[in-house]
């Protein structure tokens, strides 16, 4: 079942006029996820900046190629509002040491256990 309350503040980023940056902390499946929330757009973007830097690396091409074509398709979701979207992301988990530090996330609504507004100074 989807939080209705986390819906809504996800639907508030998916806003793109919203420009304040907003951290949040999720659990999903026993991870502890902190970053600030961003639209679908913006994930979007951060993908493709991700596989930009990716790409200037040799022998890399194929992947590069099969990349774009997954995430290039993520602009077009048809149902954004099922999404949370961050960025900065931490996640922590009790199998690894520290926070492993990704530039974007992505997590199903559905699948997020619990929230707080704010984030963790890790």
């Amino acid at each position: 079942m989807i939080d209705r309350k986390l819906q809504s503040f996800a639907a508030w980023a998916e806003d793109t006029s919203s420009e304040a940056d907003q951290p949040v902390t999720i659990t999903v499946n026993g991870l502890v996820i902190t970053g600030v929330v961003i639209s679908g757009d913006e994930f979007t973007r951060c993908v493709a900046d991700y596989i930009d830097r990716f790409s200037e690396h040799p022998d890399t091409e194929e992947m590069t190629l099969a990349l774009r074509e997954i995430f290039g398709a993520l602009g077009d979701d048809e149902h954004p509002s099922r999404y949370i979207h961050l960025r900065e992301a931490k996640i922590l988990a009790r199998s690894v040491g520290g926070p492993v530090r990704v530039p974007c996330w992505r997590a199903a609504l559905e699948a997020v256990d619990g929230f707080t507004l704010g984030g963790l100074a890790i």
